[in-house]
C-alpha cells in the first residue's frame, strides 16, 4: 500500500474534518504531522498531511474539492474539540 499525501491542514481539527469528510465519501484516510523528525511538534496546533492510499487518490481530490465545510459540520467539530479538552457538554 503506497500512501500519497492529498492534503495539507493547518491543524489538528482542519485535518480531522477533512479525514471525515474522505471517509464519509468511502474512501479510508489518515493524517499525521507534518514537521520534519527532530522539529518541535505544537499538540493540536501542529501542522498536519492527510494521506490515502494511491487507489483512492483521484477520487480523494475529487471529493475534497467540495465548497468549505459548512457551518454545521463546524459546529459539530468545536463542540466535539470542547468535549475533548474538558469544556462543559452543550446545554
Amino acid at each position: 500500500m503506497a500512501l500519497i499525501a492529498v492534503a495539507d491542514a493547518g491543524n489538528e481539527a482542519e485535518a480531522v474534518m477533512l479525514v471525515n469528510r474522505l471517509r464519509e465519501s468511502g474512501i479510508p484516510a489518515m493524517s499525521k504531522p507534518s514537521a520534519p523528525r527532530g522539529l518541535p511538534q505544537f499538540g493540536s496546533g501542529a501542522t498536519q498531511t492527510v494521506y490515502v492510499d494511491a487507489d483512492y487518490e483521484a477520487r480523494a481530490r475529487e471529493a475534497l474539492e467540495e465548497p468549505d465545510f459548512s457551518d454545521e459540520e463546524l459546529a459539530e467539530l468545536a463542540e466535539k474539540a470542547g468535549l475533548e479538552q474538558g469544556g462543559p457538554p452543550p446545554d
